[in-house]
Parts: structure tokens; C-alpha cells; sequence
């Protein structure tokens, strides 16, 4: 009988390591969760141009999660 392999786990990202780290990509309906949007809005703001960068990799698109971060930030409305 073969002796077992050790095989490293494959380790997920908790809620809050996602938020912490900075190099971390999200799926649109991450995004969409973090912004207050549904997935059908961002696309939408995907379409008009005003949504965060994102990137294709194939079929998957995925966003850097510190360009949502800044672009969140510049959306900021100062209230008299």
C-alpha cells in the first residue's frame, strides 16, 4: 500500500483577511455586497463606464479589491 501524500490544504480567505488584504480580486457579486449594489447595477455601472477597474480573465471577472476601496472613497458626498 502507497504511503499517503502530504498535500497542503487549500486554505480559504475568512470575511475579514478579505478585507485586510490588499491584493485580493472579487467576484462582481462581492463587489456588489460591499458597495450596497445588486450584481445587475454594477454591470450596469460596468456599461456606462463609472464602475471600479475590472479585469477578464476569460469569462471571469474580477476586480482589485483596493480599486473598489478607492473608488468607493471617491464617490464620497460631503453633507452640509
Amino acid at each position: 500500500m502507497p504511503a499517503p501524500r502530504n498535500r497542503p490544504s487549500k486554505s480559504k480567505l475568512t470575511p475579514s483577511e478579505v478585507f485586510l488584504a490588499d491584493n485580493v480580486m472579487l467576484s462582481p457579486k462581492e463587489v456588489a455586497a460591499m458597495c450596497g449594489l445588486s450584481v445587475n447595477t454594477l454591470y450596469d455601472h460596468n456599461y456606462r463606464g463609472i464602475a471600479p477597474t475590472r479585469y477578464r480573465f476569460g469569462r471571469l471577472v474580477r476586480y482589485k479589491r483596493e480599486d473598489v476601496l478607492a473608488w468607493i472613497a471617491k464617490r464620497e458626498v460631503e453633507v452640509a
